[in-house]
């Protein structure tokens, strides 16, 4: 609905001013008249400032209406006037035209009223149209002109082929004078390689209108490049014609710094995790693995891309999961990370023991992800493993040790009586028979003893250079007579395999024990394999080992029979543990082989299974020197004898001391005794006897003590030592230092006094020199 004109209508004839009402109306226009006379309220009208369009008639008696239209003009100059009047001649007309006046209408023509309203009243609205646009467009234009000269970013307005047309002051940054760079090639200044690609967005923004974003880089005049993020937008004519292209830059060069310097960051933190040796993983706070290294692959054989996505429970021994999961929850919930230890499956099905630290990523007080780190500690828990039953075969070892020197007391006393009972039992079958059961114990015993010393690593051993191969041919010569037929009997022997150096007769008492072994556990038959080879340290490293020489030798012992769980190899090397039924074994059999690889700085490992059969694999180092093998004992060819001399025995062992003086006083002897070192010091000094037969072990002073006081006190004493356990080292010292021999316990009567005579009559024979 049109709105309501409102007319001043100036006018003192009140039937020409309702007539120009009339006409009005009947024209159907909506508007408001104001009818005045004077010059007064002319004005006042004019100042409510609601008047649209003027009418007024040329001459009024007061006030006429060339003054009216002046006063219009200066009031309110956008208001339209018409001159309806009766006496306006074609002069006047004209000048009121000339003076301002929109049109002009004679009283005889009225009829030309309602044209010449429409006319002027659509050339009003014309002209404030175009005043208001225009008034737009000045403070369009002031508001792009602020924009422009105070933003950071770079604004260009270019032609359709790429002229600059405008550049925004902050173009100074990068040219020193901005203000040349109209009509100047906006292409010219764009790196070479980023030239083609620039210049193909900018002619599609031109083609299509649709502006596109892209980066490049700016060669600036002093050679320097600028990377620059820019958009494009068309304007267009009303005809739809290109006719501009606003541009509108930034200098992103801070941040392509900032990502290449994010990114080499970056690069440099997954070198530094793919190089690790630990495996390092990131988590989601619900246990789904989300990232891995490549040490993962190498500590479980996986391939990275297996466990992405999946829960990392899976990966652990089912044991460990319910703790791993109270672990990951205390994580979770802020609590510091814990060192634990976890069994993870590897490909193969193997477990592999990983030490496992983990650490809560928190971002905006929110657990975002876990980041945890798992080295391989296998090998350190199978040496801690290892270390634990060396110290426990060592502290059994020093039992087995405490053990046999008692035990040989009681043999000693056990043989000595024997043969006693022996020598007077005469034609009596019944105490024959008797003595020789006893002696048959006695020896069984003894050698029982002798397992014990191996095992314990006190038994005397006489090291040689020994080439192994001819000691497995000695012992599968052995074993052929003697296993069933049913197993089948094997050498697998590398040819040209360097010396050992090592005790033969112990090597062969390995290699028996492994085979006995062997045999009871193929009831049924089946196959043993003995086989050699060579490995150097890195080899023999790999298995867990901490090789102290550069090669050695490997025996393999395999058989075909029954095999092993792994509880049962856990514990086959202890002393006394046994599988075998009551009386069909000692448990001694491997804790003495264990022992004696001790001796020969070796090392013993098994491969087993239940119904796999087992593998034992031996490593002695080679030899790498002469030989070094210790002096035989001389032998005694001569029978015992006696003599009258004076013996200082002495023993702590009361029973054995009350033998050992009654043989040698059967024999002539003058003897005395002692039951410890510093009672022996004494007695010598009393008595200064021929000889002193002491034993090794004593109380308050032991024998190797005894025997420096002794010389201090006498440097001609005559001394030999008895004893269960003979350290070669201690042997060696105790001869060069001048002791005359020693004797084994057990011992029977006759090897002690083919000893005692031994030692006396050298000592004779030194003196007649002298």
């Amino acid at each position: 609905m049109p709105r309501p004109i409102h007319i001043l209508h100036l006018e003192d004839n009140p039937n020409d001013a309702e007539l120009v009402r009339s006409m009005l109306e009947a024209e159907g226009m909506s508007c408001t008249i104001t009818c005045v006379e004077s010059r007064n309220d002319f004005l006042a009208a004019l100042q409510t400032g609601k008047i649209d369009l003027i009418i007024s008639d040329f001459t009024l008696p007061a006030f006429d209406g060339l003054t009216a239209m002046t006063l219009a003009r200066e009031q309110a100059p956008e208001i339209p006037f018409i001159f309806v009047s009766g006496t306006l001649g074609e002069e006047s007309a004209i000048q009121s035209m000339v003076n301002g006046a929109t049109d002009y209408v004679l009283k005889s023509r009225l009829t030309r009223l309602i044209p010449a309203v429409s006319r002027a009243l659509r050339e009003a609205d014309e002209r404030r149209e175009l005043k208001r646009a225009a008034i737009q467009l000045r403070e369009s234009e002031e508001l792009f002109r602020l924009i422009a000269e105070n933003a950071a970013d770079l604004i260009a307005v270019l032609d359709p082929e790429g002229r600059r047309l405008y550049n925004s002051p902050s173009y100074n940054a990068f040219f020193s004078h901005a203000e040349k760079l109209p009509g100047t090639d906006s292409f010219a200044d764009i790196h070479p390689d980023d030239r083609e690609r620039v210049r193909g967005v900018f002619r599609r923004t031109v083609n299509t209108g649709a502006g596109e974003r892209i980066e490049y880089r700016f060669v600036l005049p002093d050679g320097r490049i600028r990377h620059i993020e820019s958009q494009g937008n068309l304007i267009r004519s009303a005809e739809g014609v290109p006719l501009k292209v606003v541009v509108v830059s930034r200098d992103i060069t801070a941040r392509k710094e900032a990502e290449r310097a994010l990114l080499e960051s970056e690069e440099r933190y997954r070198g530094l995790i793919e190089s690790a040796r630990d495996a390092i993983y990131t988590m989601s706070p619900t246990g789904v693995i989300t990232s891995l290294n490549i040490a993962f692959e190498r500590l479980t054989g996986w391939r990275r891309t297996d466990w992405i996505g999946k829960t990392f429970l899976d990966l652990l021994h089912p044991d460990d999961r319910q703790l791993a999961m109270e672990n990951f929850r205390q994580v979770i919930g802020g609590s510091a990370g814990s060192l634990n230890e976890y069994r993870f499956r590897k490909e193969s099905g193997e477990y592999v023991v990983g030490e496992v630290t983990a650490t809560a990523q928190i971002l905006n007080g929110r657990v975002t992800e876990v980041l945890g780190i798992v080295r391989d500690v296998t090998e350190r828990k199978a040496l801690e493993e290892g270390l634990r039953k060396a110290q426990k075969m060592e502290s059994l070892g020093t039992l087995a040790g405490g053990i046999a020197h008692d035990f040989n007391n009681i043999l000693s006393i056990i043989m000595g009586h024997a043969a006693l009972l022996d020598t007077s039992a005469g034609e009596t079958t019944k105490l024959k028979t008797s003595v020789d059961a006893i002696n048959q114990a006695a020896s069984r015993g003894a050698a029982l003893v002798k397992q014990l010393l191996t095992f314990a690593r006190k038994g005397e051993v006489t090291f040689q250079a020994v080439q192994l191969n001819d000691l497995v041919h000695e012992v599968i010569n052995l074993l052929r007579g003697t296993l069933p037929k049913t197993i089948t009997l094997q050498s697998r022997l590398q040819d040209g395999i360097p010396l050992i150096l090592a005790d033969p007769t112990q090597v062969q008492q390995i290699l028996l024990n492994l085979c006995v072994n062997s045999r009871d556990a193929m009831p049924d038959g089946g196959s043993l394999i003995i086989s050699t080879g060579i490995e150097d340290a890195g080899e023999v490293r790999t298995k867990r080992r901490s090789p102290a020489a550069l090669r050695y030798i490997r025996v393999d012992v395999t058989d075909s029979g029954t095999g092993m769980d792994d509880a049962t190899a856990a514990r086959i090397f202890e002393p006394f543990f046994t599988t075998k039924e009551a009386g069909k074994g000692t448990g001694l059999g491997l804790a003495v082989v264990f022992g004696i690889m001790n001796n020969h700085n070796g090392f013993i490992d098994v491969d087993t299974a239940p119904g796999k059969g087992t593998t034992f694999h031996l490593w002695f180092p080679v030899h790498a020197g002469p030989a070094a093998s210790e002096a035989a004992e001389p032998g005694f060819e001569a029978e015992a004898s006696g003599g009258s001399e004076t013996i200082l025995i002495v023993e702590d062992e009361e029973m054995l001391r009350d033998l050992v003086q009654g043989i040698l006083t059967t024999m002539g002897y003058a003897t005395v005794i002692a039951r410890d070192g510093i009672e022996a010091l004494d007695v010598y000094r009393q008595v200064r006897p021929d000889l002193v037969l002491s034993d090794l072990g004593l109380p308050r002073r032991g024998g190797d003590e005894l025997f420096r006081e002794l010389q201090r006190v006498d440097p001609q004493v005559n001394v030999v030592f008895a004893s269960g356990y003979l350290d070669p080292r201690i042997k060696a010292d105790l001869l060069a230092a001048g002791a005359k021999g020693f004797i084994q316990k057990p011992y029977v009567p006759g090897e002690l006094l083919k000893m005692v005579r031994r030692a006396l009559d050298e000592r004779e024979e030194k003196r007649e020199e002298r």
